[in-house]
């Protein structure tokens, strides 16, 4: 029994060592030092970003910066420079805890679970010039849409692909998936194609087939997918999200509603909705690099597990 009781305390401790924290606010500057598990390799001094860090880093603020950690438990930390902190050291407290902070938080952690990498963006990029030294000239990857359900909200809908040729020419073409009918097929010497009116050739609820070929060229891009929906019902589930994550949250600024919002929309696999509200944020706050960065893990994420 002794060591039942002895094996239980152990466990226990572990638990609540654990225990994971995350930043849910960032004001001013603000750098964290990290420390290698690797032999040889020295400490290493970053920018503090939201979302999980462990209890053995240091926090250092600037005059006037300040950090907001929370627990799972939802025991929070509020930390104002200048200072130099290590996170294990910090004292946590119990905070009234709303009736949607709790759904707040929880989609707020996972997204960074499914979106752990700030350098998404490098990352693609780095795969992209790899892939094309191998080919002169490799098939389109199509960017934007994703597939899935695609909400015509604006006057125009912007096509893109990412390719290795910049002297090529290549054609868009846009199928009617019941019809069996290509009811658009135009060329572009850009990495993209902007479609004006698209209401007037795309409809409600039907699903289309879209790619990108390469003109006298035999490569062409993987086919892709989308279904049109229409902007009432993508500004519904936009606001109903928004709402739900809104109520007496102390938390909510710019970065944290847009990560619970894409979140909540990832949960049902509305890529696209991400992107079109993900843009519209950062023309909103065109200066906030923190938005920027959750925007790229978002696109560049989905266009890793698409594509390569």
């Amino acid at each position: 029994m002794r060591y039942l009781i002895s094996a239980f305390i152990l466990l226990l401790g572990y638990t609540i060592i654990a225990q994971g924290i995350t930043v849910i606010h960032i004001q001013g500057e603000v750098q964290t030092t990290v420390k290698s598990n690797k032999k040889g390799f020295a400490e290493k001094t970053i920018n503090l970003g939201y979302g999980p860090v462990g209890d053995g880093q240091t926090l250092v603020l600037t005059n006037k910066a300040i950090v907001k950690l929370i627990k799972d438990d939802a025991y929070q930390c509020e930390l104002k420079g200048p200072g130099t902190f290590v996170i294990k050291e910090l004292k946590f407290e119990k905070i009234e805890e709303k009736s949607t902070l709790s759904t707040f938080l929880d989609y707020f952690k996972s997204f960074f679970v499914a979106h752990p990498n700030s350098e998404s963006k490098e990352y693609y990029s780095n795969s992209i010039a790899a892939i094309s030294k191998g080919e002169m000239v490799m098939p389109p990857l199509l960017a934007f849409p994703f597939p899935g359900a695609l909400p015509l909200i604006n006057k125009e809908l912007k096509f893109s692909w990412d390719v290795s040729c910049d002297t090529c020419s290549y054609v868009l073409v846009i199928q009617d998936v019941e019809k069996k009918e290509i009811i658009l097929a135009e060329e572009t010497n850009k990495h993209n194609y902007t479609l004006k009116k698209p209401a007037s050739l795309l409809q409600l609820n039907k699903k289309y087939l879209w790619l990108v070929e390469v003109k006298n060229y035999k490569n062409k891009s993987i086919s892709q997918f989308f279904t049109i929906v229409g902007a009432n019902e993508y500004s519904s589930k936009i606001s109903g999200i928004e709402k739900s994550f809104s109520q007496n949250n102390p938390y909510l600024t710019p970065v944290t509603k847009m990560v619970s919002v894409f979140a909540a929309l990832e949960k049902e696999k509305l890529t696209n909705y991400m992107i079109l509200y993900g843009e519209s944020q950062l023309k909103k706050y065109p200066k906030d690099v923190a938005l920027k960065d959750i925007y790229n893990r978002v696109f560049y994420d989905n266009m890793k597990r698409k594509r390569i």
